[in-house]
């Protein structure tokens, strides 16, 4: 897929996808096309964006190995379907991610995510350039994954806006929840050089779509994309009081991850504002497990749940109504 194609693709609902594990925990190879060819059976004709081997998909647990086995596989599965497929590239050093995102052009991958630099945070300029060697080395688009919450660095919007002057560097994953922050990406990114999307899911989305932010990142849509979409239809077509409707349905299952949260001792420094609890992970394959999809562990050192936060979690689909997968 070309740069601009991406450019103007990445859009709607992009859904991370976890990585399945099994009993022993290996990856689930099987269990993941599976997981694939539900969603794309509901993404076709839809503004849908399949993005693996992020965050959510554990990329950070697994060997480059198995990442490899992750985005191939799910590179199988979509071919022959209309729905970008984003790679997560992203490394500490410039060297290894321009490396991973070769790999991922290599292979058929439509374009790739770059969470911004972690561990060691480079200058401004440090950051621009780094960014700029990766788009130098391939030819597909680029997203920056601009999450501080595992970088302690920010790409501000004047930063960003320098960037959107590279031909292949296509898209924004923002994960501030600040709507100031996203007033401001709007007044200084052009919409038609950077595609920007809500990284923090259906909660920010309904305000940052006032900012331009033309789509948000999702794990519900794993196991629950009809009404996912619907969420966003009806923010693309301007009828809020309809989208605020779609998003209560989802209330059951963010009261249980609010809780979660809530159980959870943390030892970050961060901020509530700025922190994002790995729970998240392990709701989203329990509710697929129980669903009738793939899920299994959650990889050390996240701990899995309970036996009692399994039941909450199964009462909560249950009361959104979502239906098995047959």
């Amino acid at each position: 897929m070309e740069p601009e194609q991406l450019r103007e693709q990445f859009e709607g609902v992009i859904t991370v996808q976890p990585c399945p594990y099994t009993d022993d925990g290996e990856v689930d190879v099987d269990g993941l096309r599976k997981n694939t060819e539900f969603l794309l059976e509901h993404a076709e004709g839809r503004k849908f964006v399949v993005m693996t081997n992020g965050s959510n998909t554990e990329f950070y647990a697994n060997s480059v190995a198995e990442q490899k086995t992750v985005v191939q596989t799910v590179l199988d599965a979509t071919e022959g379907y209309d729905v970008p497929v984003v790679v997560g590239t992203g490394r500490p050093s410039t060297r290894e991610t321009v490396e991973m995102s070769k790999w991922a052009e290599s292979i058929g991958a439509d374009g790739v995510m770059v969470v911004l630099p972690y561990y060691r945070q480079p200058t401004r300029e440090r950051l621009y350039q780094h960014y700029v060697t990766v788009t130098d080395a391939i030819d597909i688009g680029v997203v920056l994954y601009n999450n501080p919450f595992v970088s302690g660095v920010w790409a501000d919007p004047e930063l960003v806006a320098r960037l959107g002057e590279i031909n292949n560097f296509v898209g924004l994953k923002e994960n501030t929840s600040s709507l100031p922050q996203y007033a401001s990406i709007a007044r200084h990114v052009d919409p038609a050089e950077v595609s920007v999307v809500s990284g923090l899911g259906e909660e920010v989305f309904l305000g940052t779509s006032l900012y331009g932010a033309r789509g948000f990142v999702s794990l519900f849509a794993n196991y629950a994309p009809d009404i996912v979409y619907d969420l966003y239809a009806a923010v693309d077509r301007g009828d809020y009081d309809e989208a605020v409707t779609v998003y209560n349905r989802l209330e059951p299952l963010l009261s249980v991850r609010a809780e979660m949260f809530a159980e959870r001792e943390e030892v970050t420094i961060l901020p509530k504002v700025q922190r994002g609890n790995p729970v998240v992970t392990a709701i989203s394959k329990h509710a697929m497990d129980y669903l009738g999809l793939n899920g299994g562990p959650v990889r050390e050192p996240i701990n899995n749940l309970t036996d009692e936060e399994k039941r909450a979690v199964e009462d909560a689909v249950d009361a959104v109504g979502i239906n098995p997968i047959s």
